[in-house]
């Protein structure tokens, strides 16, 4: 059986941390070495439906507020046009159709903002010097 790509970095993270480290003294090669295993294990815990399954769960929203027909951005990215109905929401002269959008559309948006920001934090702890040595 061929190991999944997360299995590979879960371990790798492991040897990184319990192997090598130990064996370093060098605060800068240290440092490099547990930013490394960060982005290991950052690897193998992110969302798996990061990107694709997040725009088609945006796209549905879209679709179902027919919001690219009313913003008049048929051939638009679906973040261009997510990001358009956000803006036009705050307009008090927007169409009510693009404010119910932007109603069902920011949650998911969050949700989203805070899986990658909550599958992120170890990579910022590393980069800033606050990984467990």
């Amino acid at each position: 059986m061929i190991p999944s790509d997360a299995s590979v970095a879960r371990n790798t993270a492991e040897v990184l941390l319990s192997t090598v480290l130990p064996t370093i003294d060098d605060p800068h090669v240290r440092a490099t070495v547990l930013q490394l295993a960060a982005v290991t294990r950052w690897h193998a815990e992110r969302d798996s439906t990061t990107p694709a399954g997040r725009e088609a769960a945006q796209e549905t929203v879209l679709a179902a507020h027919d919001a690219r027909s009313i913003l008049g951005l048929p051939d638009a990215s679906t973040s261009t046009v997510a990001g358009a109905v956000l803006v036009g929401a705050v307009d008090p002269m927007c169409d009510e159709r693009v404010r119910a959008c932007a109603a069902e559309l920011r949650p998911l948006l969050l949700a989203d903002l805070d899986a990658d920001l909550a599958a992120e934090a170890p990579l910022i702890d590393a980069f800033r010097g606050r990984m467990p040595s």
